[in-house]
């Protein structure tokens, strides 16, 4: 089956479920110290979303660094360009979406506001990308009217085409315009009360808010987004039309068929943009004329169809006889985790009756009051300490909880060879592809480092990515040769690492491969199976 890349739809669930047109959002409260940290996220996503949309037009990374040359200096400098080598490190197909899960990213690491509560700010993100990009139309010459059409339905409603307008009617400065419309959304969310925490999240009925009636009424306009999204996500990888209803024609009923054909033809003459975005339009239609549900209330239903998306696809690797890793592949740089959990379930269970994605969707809907508690599990790392080895150094810091252990001769001040287990509880929100790609060399540990081989997957619904490298200057000054395993916990992120000072032979590098392979997550609270008790670490 051919791999696709999933664009990533993080557009909140206020935008997704219509409430653009509401004057006044739901209340988040920030401190003001979380509102600076949110504020100086604001430039990077910026450089962050121009540089993506860069890269996806064909721009070498050396290009936008020459902008910046001569025009910043300092730290400064060196921030924007790290921001563009991280831009140009990352895969992703959409940059707007890049930019919300980059936005997301930077609030959690340099506000700290977790995704839960970072939605808002998010939200006025995306105001000032529209901003920015109604005034690159202006500066260009085009009509307003492009600007519209650009954005499509989302351009029709009150708060995108408001923005649009004050670009056209305005003289401001790019830079300008992209910060005042941030400012002018995020300012009222400041708490009057610095010191005071956050509000707790306003419980949700049962059912995403939904009446059973129009819970019963929802699965054929799920099944219809998910192939809509499907449809646009190839359409955004070149696919061409034709080849795409090849998909359909030899496997539904003329009807069936038919209808299928034309939304084939519909959503390629459509400007779609983001996949995920666009399908949610057509759950948002679908649910309003078969359900009587008004888009304002589908934020819930819209943020599950993510997950139905996932589902759809992961069912048709299976039925291609394709492995859950395979599966897994097209989500890893931006799921992770999340991805995994439906990828396992999906081929743990026998095949759903329902319709794409919907028994995925309906588990996600109904488990929405579950989403905003905070319930730690117990997970454990299940590690076999290899034979002759002992424990070393134990270290405990305020974002990592480092383990080393060592044959039994040697010690953290000599050794050939070392174990090293590592849980860095704050980091729960990387994948572990992302997670490799900040870590792996060449780095500061790892000079002239140089990947040998890598390869991501799921196992038990916990997503991992598995590289060998060698560092031909590592923090102690010598050659070494590390096979590491990332593991993506619920609780934790967990980071496994073979070191040796010598180069090991084939039969050593597939033992060692083999050893991470071992190497798993379980959940003492969580796992239907229960967790061995040997060789359980727990962090």
């Amino acid at each position: 089956m051919k791999r696709q890349h999933l664009a990533f739809v993080a557009i909140l669930v206020l935008l997704a479920s219509g409430t653009w047109g509401q004057n006044t959002p739901p209340r988040i409260d920030y401190t003001v110290k979380e509102y600076n940290g949110l504020l100086a996220c604001v430039g990077m996503t910026n450089t962050a979303w121009t540089n993506a949309s860069q890269k996806l037009k064909g721009v070498s990374i050396d290009d936008p660094k020459k902008v910046y040359d001569g025009r910043l200096e300092g730290a400064l400098k060196t921030l924007t360009l790290h921001v563009i080598d991280k831009v140009y490190g990352d895969s992703f197909t959409n940059a707007w979406d890049y930019a919300v899960s980059f936005y997301g990213e930077c609030a959690q690491n340099v506000a700290d506001v977790g995704k839960d509560r970072s939605s808002l700010a998010n939200y006025c993100m995306q105001n000032s990308i529209i901003g920015m990009t109604a005034w690159e139309y202006a500066n260009a010459g085009q009509p307003v009217e492009n600007v519209y059409q650009l954005f499509g339905k989302l351009g029709e409603v009150p708060t995108a085409r408001s923005i649009i307008d004050r670009v056209y009617a305005g003289s401001k400065s790019r830079a300008d315009i992209a910060l005042d419309e941030w400012q002018s959304c995020a300012k009222p969310l400041v708490s009057q009360s610095s010191s005071a925490p956050p509000p707790p999240v306003q419980s949700t009925p049962s059912l995403g808010g939904l009446t059973e009636k129009e819970f019963a009424g929802m699965p054929p306009c799920v099944e219809l987004a998910v192939s809509v999204w499907g449809i646009a996500e190839n359409k955004l990888q070149g696919t061409s039309a034709e080849d795409v209803k090849k998909q359909y024609e030899s496997q539904l009923d003329a009807s069936t068929r038919n209808i299928m054909l034309s939304f084939v033809d519909r959503v390629y003459a459509d400007k779609s943009g983001a996949p995920g975005l666009y399908s949610i339009r057509y759950l948002d239609s679908c649910a309003q004329q078969k359900a009587g549900i008004a888009p304002n209330r589908m934020g819930v239903g819209n943020s599950c169809l993510k997950n139905a998306y996932i589902s759809a696809k992961a069912s048709a690797f299976k039925k291609s006889g394709a492995s859950s890793d395979k599966a897994y592949e097209p989500f890893s740089e931006i799921y992770g985790t999340q991805a995994s959990t439906i990828i396992d379930k999906v081929y743990r269970s026998p095949d759903s009756n329902e319709g794409l994605g919907v028994a995925e969707w309906k588990a996600c809907v109904i488990s929405f009051p579950t989403w905003t508690t905070n319930q730690k599990g117990q997970e454990v790392v299940i590690a076999a300490t290899p034979s002759g080895y002992q424990t070393g150094e134990q270290i405990k810091t305020d974002t990592a909880v480092v383990m080393h252990l060592y044959p039994r001769s040697e010690s953290a001040s000599n050794w050939t060879e070392r174990l090293s287990l590592v849980v860095f509880p704050e980091l729960i929100d990387r994948t572990p592809s992302v997670f490799q790609k900040a870590i792996q060399g060449p780095s500061e540990a790892c000079k002239g480092g140089k990947v040998i081989s890598s390869s991501v997957g799921q196992e038990d619904g916990y997503a991992f990515a598995l590289w060998s490298e060698t560092c031909a200057g590592s923090s102690a000054g010598k050659t070494e040769f590390r096979f590491n395993k990332v593991i993506q916990g619920r609780d934790n992120l967990y980071l496994i690492t073979r070191s040796f000072q010598s180069a090991p032979s084939e039969a050593q590098t597939q033992q060692y491969r083999s050893y991470l392979t071992s190497v798993r997550v379980c959940d003492l609270k969580r796992s239907s199976q229960p967790c061995p008790t040997t060789d359980a670490w727990h962090p």
